[in-house]
């Protein structure tokens, strides 16, 4: 099931394995760094942080 959904109450088949911290931010394939997402929440965060494999450094936070 994907994790976003079920916090909003929602049951969504999980169909992407998500990086909490990118491998090019130093994330590593440890368990414990996944995510499994919907594609919709997925496109959604990949949306909002951008292409992370080219930006090498996280966004800051204001």
């Amino acid at each position: 099931m994907c994790e976003l959904c079920l916090e909003q109450g929602r049951y969504t088949k999980a169909t992407e394995v998500h990086h909490k911290v990118p491998l090019s931010w130093g994330g590593s394939h440890d368990e414990a760094n996944h995510q499994a997402l919907c594609h919709e929440c997925h496109s959604r965060i990949t949306a909002q942080v951008g292409d992370r494999r080219h930006n090498k450094k996280p966004p800051v936070s204001e």
